[in-house]
């Protein structure tokens, strides 16, 4: 922590007031995580007691990181919905295609007709490329359950 300005230490009671208040802290951040307008208001009210407008700065600086951390999990977790529906939505397709295709071909014959292997190709690759995307969301998901 950076040299108070005006203070060259802090007194007993100045000191539990800040073991008090990390305290409550680590409460509303346990409580819910996303609400951060009560630990900005407990910070500031505390640390405003004391004088410390650098340390103020930038636990208002963290706050706006922790909020854009969250917008971004957020659009992580949208994105990837969008992806896995998409995903599942062409895999059906694919999976219903060799059906289609020998119902067509009693109209347009075989030769007109794509090649089942690249349809199967095609599937599997979306399939295991859905699969490693629900591993990366998964291990975002785990780095923002640790704290």
């Amino acid at each position: 922590m950076a040299p108070i300005d005006n203070k060259t230490s802090l007194s007993s009671e100045e000191k539990r007031s800040l073991a008090e208040s990390a305290r409550l802290c680590e409460m509303i951040v346990e409580a819910n995580p996303s609400d951060t307008g009560a630990l900005e208001t407990l910070i500031a009210e505390r640390f405003a007691r004391h004088g410390m407008a650098a340390q103020i700065e930038r636990f208002e600086r963290a706050i706006e990181s922790m909020d854009a951390a969250l917008r971004a999990k957020d659009r992580l977790e949208k994105d990837y919905m969008d992806y896995r529906l998409s995903v599942e939505a062409y895999d059906r397709l694919l999976q219903s295609l060799p059906e289609t295709s020998k119902r067509l071909a009693l109209h347009v014959g075989t030769g007109s007709l794509g090649d089942v292997t690249a349809v199967t190709d095609a599937r599997r690759r979306a399939l295991e490329n859905l699969k490693r995307a629900a591993g990366e969301v998964e291990r975002a998901r785990q780095l923002a359950a640790v704290r």
